[in-house]
């Protein structure tokens, strides 16, 4: 029988809108990869890899497919806001290589996907890849029902631009950044806990924040 296996894997923005809340952003990805731990121990019998990219102008893979002890905590220099929001290009990318990993590691493991995309602002960089391709690469992983994608935004808008890019509206919603710990960090331990209870014992994977109704 194949091993389960969890990817986790983070998508935030780093253009300079993010700079008032650069502590928040790096204490609290910190945290999440000490909660990720616990999970680890928790789920014995689950693989759980956890990736970080950090996007403005570029995209920064940092890492793909870590296991939880060996990440590479954040600081001031490893994520230092500044430029522009390449949103989709840092999607496309990221489900591109992701895809891989899952097709390439088929015969061992029976694999899932947790994508989180984190931004403040809206798109206005990507070079490489346009709305139209991510709303059908999106709808298209997701339809295989291993691929969760979640997006978290601090603008009013939030909601409908994950709606835009076919990310469901029960796994996107609004941030202030003040209460990114709350908000953000805490909202996604919470879920990756659920998550993880839930493909346990063979639930419904689609709902991230348990918010369906």
């Amino acid at each position: 029988m194949k091993k389960q296996k969890t990817i986790y894997h983070l998508i935030v923005d780093k253009s300079g809108s993010m700079s008032d809340c650069i502590d928040n952003t790096i204490n609290g990805f910190n945290e999440q990869v000490t909660k990720i731990k616990q999970l680890e121990s928790e789920f014995t019998e689950q693989v759980i890899s956890i990736g970080l990219t950090t996007f403005n102008n570029v995209s920064n893979h940092h890492f793909f497919q870590e296991t939880p002890a060996t990440v590479r905590l954040l600081n001031r220099e490893t994520y230092c806001p500044s430029g522009g929001t390449a949103l989709l290009d840092a999607v496309g990318q990221v489900c591109e290589k992701c895809e891989r990993d899952v097709l390439n590691s088929a015969e061992k493991y029976d694999t899932t996907v947790v994508i989180v995309i984190l931004t403040d602002g809206h798109e206005n960089a990507s070079r490489s890849f346009r709305l139209e391709e991510i709303r059908r690469t999106i709808s298209r992983l997701e339809a295989t029902g291993k691929w969760t994608f979640s997006f978290l935004g601090a603008t009013l808008d939030a909601v409908d631009i994950a709606e835009g890019m076919n990310i469901k509206k029960h796994n996107s919603m609004f941030f202030n950044k003040n209460e990114m710990d709350t908000q953000v960090w805490g909202n996604l331990t919470d879920s990756m806990s659920s998550y993880l209870h839930k493909k346990r014992s063979g639930g419904d994977l689609d709902d991230l924040y348990n918010r369906k109704k």
